[in-house]
């Protein structure tokens, strides 16, 4: 028997050929197993098309056998530039999903893609759908098209089709003896018993593929009904009890703990008395809802932030020495951790478990370039990113510190894939700029990071000629005395560190020839006479007439703070950057 080879494509005429298990033998499976394990939780479609030719043949084959998640965000998916493609895939569907209520045309579109990525694998251990319909097509390429193995499935901001997908489960109460539709579950009666009924033609393999699948997980968080926000979600749970009795007897695990941030999910399994009808199946509690009864029956603060901890481990990525060391700093006492458990908890456990597809790893991004600080500007609050900067830093000063100064510099000059920005001028994006900045002082975050243009904050601050900005930057956060420069020493190395004017960006020019290119005389002449307090060698001429500066200083008054996050937004929008193509 000839022994399989691993051919990788070549332009070349003289193709490299790699007996299979000679190479096995010399590199190991492991290697392998590896490689895909470390690529970040996104579409593997796109990280592939970001290696040499011949490593993207040896993924491939790899995905044929083994992969540790395939991430799956419809809505990031359906703002890149493969929209043209996606157009191209509506037409392609098999016949059989007109009959499978798929949905709108975005849907549909979304679910033909997804068909051509499962194409590659042939297993995967976690499957995340993002920002999908969930409908009776969805389970029919997973189950039946793909014949796949999958051993867990999660579903985050989902819409569940509640009309066609409801339509296969009927349900039996206390006092009758028929059965009837999920709006049953209103009058909050005892369940008796559940029937799945499908038609025959289309229903059936569905459903014979989801009996036979070796699923053993479900998750499902911040999910909601295709039949609108105020669709009970007593109804829904019931539909979804239905969809997990399809997977048994393999299904072992169910989170629906966070299904709806307005319902007590576990008050709610409890009432339907659900471990009736699955009771070999264990059905995560909420965190939050499990410290906040174990701090009602008085049990010990740190045996309740153990409870957190251990979750953060095993589901966020979070490493424990550091979690114990942020309490030794931050949670010392019951008061402390009152704050946390109030404040911070809840929102952190929200944050992670929706916005970030990859926990805490701060070596990772998501497909459109964002770090862990990048989603938590965006998606949490002041409170969360400082726990998130507190736990990074939080091992400075011990025996087991490895430079956690830089790993944060790395996060915050980090540039994502869509403008090329870092995580700086998102800070300067926001209602909320001046605890940020505030907030990267303390953590001697340098402002100096460039964006792909090279341009720095303090180009942006003097394009748009934002003087009440640049004074809050220097008078409040660096506490430079800007109006007695004489009369104060300056540490000008320090200033330098946080702002530098003699950065230039790809095109050459410093800050103040923005200032100077755009005619902000009012932001010129703050920083020129300033120049020997902050370090700056560099002062072009600048010209300008009488109307020119009358109108810039009207420009650089600074507006109410209630708007101020608009107006840099929308300042940034048109900012100058290259963007990656």
């Amino acid at each position: 028997m000839n022994e399989p080879s691993l051919t990788p494509p070549s332009n070349d005429s003289s193709e490299m050929v790699f007996p299979l298990t000679r190479f096995m033998e010399q590199v190991g499976f492991d290697v392998f197993q590896f490689i895909l394990s470390y690529l970040p939780p996104i579409p593997y479609l796109f990280q592939l098309q970001r290696v040499n030719q011949h490593w993207k043949y040896l993924c491939c084959e790899c995905m044929k056998e083994d992969c540790t998640e395939l991430y799956w965000d419809l809505s990031t998916i359906s703002g890149l530039k493969c929209k043209g493609f996606l157009g191209k895939v509506e037409d392609k569907l098999p016949h059989v999903y007109q009959y499978l209520h798929v949905g709108e045309s975005n849907d549909v579109r979304g679910l033909g893609f997804l068909r051509i990525i499962l194409s590659h694998f042939k297993k995967v251990k976690r499957m995340t759908l993002k920002n999908m319909k969930i409908s009776v097509g969805v389970l029919h390429a997973i189950f039946v098209e793909w014949r796949g193995r999958v051993k867990e499935l999660c579903f985050i901001d989902c819409n569940i089709d509640s009309v066609n997908l409801g339509n296969w489960f009927r349900f039996k109460f206390d006092s009758s003896e028929t059965f009837q539709n999920s709006y049953g579950f209103v009058n909050g009666r005892h369940l008796r018993e559940i029937e799945i009924s499908v038609e025959p033609e289309y229903g059936q393999p569905i459903l014979d593929g989801l009996s036979r699948s070796e699923l053993e997980t479900i998750i499902l968080r911040n999910c909601s009904s295709t039949s609108g926000y105020y669709y009970d979600m007593r109804c829904l749970f019931g539909e979804l009890m239905g969809l997990l009795k399809c997977f048994l007897p393999h299904l072992k695990y169910v989170d629906t703990s966070n299904l709806s941030p307005s319902t007590d999910m576990d008050k709610l399994i409890e009432e339907l008395d659900v471990k009736r009808f699955f009771p070999n199946v264990v059905f995560q509690k909420n965190v939050y809802t499990i410290a906040c009864q174990m701090i009602k029956d008085g049990i010990d603060y740190h045996e309740v932030m153990r409870c957190y901890f251990d979750y953060f481990v095993s589901e966020f990525k979070f490493r424990r020495n550091r979690l114990i060391a942020y309490a030794s700093r931050h949670l010392s006492n019951f008061s402390e951790f009152s704050q946390f458990h109030k404040f911070v908890a809840k929102p952190l456990l929200t944050f992670f478990s929706i916005h970030s597809p990859f926990g805490i790893d701060t070596d990772q991004q998501d497909i459109q370039g964002y770090n862990i600080i990048q989603l938590a500007l965006m998606h949490a609050n002041t409170d969360v990113l400082t726990f998130i900067l507190e736990y990074l830093t939080c091992l400075e000063n011990s025996t087991e510190t490895t430079s956690s100064q830089q790993e944060l510099q790395q996060l915050f000059s980090h540039n994502n894939k869509l403008d090329g920005k870092n995580a700086i001028f998102s800070c300067m994006s926001q209602g909320r700029e001046q605890q940020l900045l505030t907030l990267l002082h303390k953590y001697k975050i340098s402002l100096n990071h460039q964006a792909l243009d090279g341009n720095t904050v303090a180009h942006y601050l003097c394009h748009f000629g934002q003087l009440q900005r640049m004074k809050f930057i220097l008078e409040k956060v660096l506490e430079l005395d800007t109006d007695h420069v004489a009369k104060k020493s300056v540490n000008v190395s320090e200033v330098k560190y946080f702002i530098d004017f003699d950065i230039r960006n790809n095109e050459g020019e410093t800050p103040l020839d923005l200032c100077n290119k755009y005619k902000m005389h009012s932001m010129y002449s703050y920083l020129k006479d300033r120049a020997k307090q902050l370090g700056i060698s560099h002062v072009p001429q600048y010209t300008f007439s009488t109307s020119q500066s009358n109108n810039n200083t009207q420009q650089a008054s600074s507006p109410d703070q209630a708007s101020f996050g608009v107006v840099m937004a929308s300042s940034l929008r048109s900012f100058k950057c290259c963007q990656l193509l």
